[in-house]
């Protein structure tokens, strides 16, 4: 193969990278924690933060790879944990969310932020494409190439964890102030009626995550192909 590792130490740092232990479930409840809290406060700094901590790529190395050398309990693996990290992320929103509401009033400026918005808009979905074809091949050249550097590069430009969290957190905003007009300061992206405006933002944010992930995945494995990965 023209990779400059062996495919069984690959193979093995994909499998540790995929695990979920104590380690990465406190990684992934900081993230969690940091995204909800840039969210709500518009900070696109503690938002960046939130993807340096995030460990959600581990899974999908481990997924990809596995793929790639047909190795059904390393992709297995893989794609179980990372399920169980989305599911993770959206319970992290949800209570953190209930929390949040319970001390700030949505009605008293705190509301549906520029930062929640932008991750719910049809825009976001053509960007993110654009963003994680790329970050795909970088995955695949980072993890051959034991670069960790390249890899934070490529977790804060795919930026996976930040509309997990923001699919549930707007969908509160619902929740909580039932179905009422949006506030004359807000500008509607899809619906006057906040149940609507906020179950489409919660949908596309998530769906927004789905599309990176995909597509990361499927440029994971066309570059591993072009390199010739095999048992």
């Amino acid at each position: 193969m023209k990779s400059r590792f062996a495919v069984e130490q690959v193979v093995e740092n994909s499998r540790i990278a995929g695990i979920i232990n104590f380690d990465y479930s406190i990684f992934l409840l900081c993230a969690g924690l940091l995204a909800a809290t840039g969210l709500v406060e518009n900070s696109s700094i503690i938002l960046v933060a939130s993807m340096l901590v995030s460990p959600l790529m581990g899974p999908i190395l481990a997924g990809t790879f596995g793929l790639s050398i047909r190795d059904s309990r390393l992709y297995k693996l893989g794609f179980k944990n990372e399920i169980i990290s989305l599911l993770s992320c959206l319970g992290i929103g949800f209570f953190y969310g209930l929390i949040y509401s319970n001390i700030y009033s949505w009605h008293n400026g705190v509301f549906i932020t520029e930062e929640m918005k932008s991750r719910g808009q049809l825009r976001s979905l053509g960007i993110g494409l654009l963003v994680a074809i790329p970050s795909g091949v970088g995955v695949a050249l980072s993890v051959l190439g034991n670069n960790v550097g390249s890899l934070v590069g490529v977790a804060i430009s795919a930026a996976l964890l930040p509309p997990v969290v923001n699919a549930v957190r707007i969908n509160l905003v619902k929740t909580i102030t039932g179905d009422l007009d949006l506030p004359a300061s807000y500008e509607p992206l899809y619906s006057s009626s906040l149940n609507v405006e906020a179950a489409f933002l919660g949908s596309l944010s998530m769906s927004l995550t789905l599309l990176n992930i995909f597509c990361i995945i499927v440029m994971g494995l066309l570059v591993l192909k072009l390199e010739r990965i095999q048992v």
